[in-house]
């Protein structure tokens, strides 16, 4: 069942975590997953990003690519000083 306008507005309704047909059906535990899971989907929004699906996939490999590239850089450079020392 879609969440209403109205249910957004209920005390029991918080984004991502419960709405007022399921709150007080999780325990602790999964409240925490929940809240978890929402940040890092509003993370990846922030970043202009998707957090599920085949482009989360694709932003994945794009930071692991970026990261590599980095430490690769900073390796040489560090050779690169320690040459210069020598």
């Amino acid at each position: 069942m879609p969440i209403t306008e109205a249910d957004k507005k209920n005390s029991q309704y918080e984004k991502g975590v419960s709405c007022p047909r399921c709150y007080g059906c999780n325990d602790a535990e999964r409240l925490r997953n929940f809240r978890e899971r929402q940040r890092q989907m509003e993370l990846a929004v922030a970043r202009g990003e998707s957090h599920l699906g085949a482009d989360a996939a694709l932003s994945i490999q794009q930071h692991r690519a970026q990261k590599l590239a980095l430490k690769k850089q900073q390796q040489d450079g560090k050779t690169a000083a320690e040459s210069a020392q020598k």
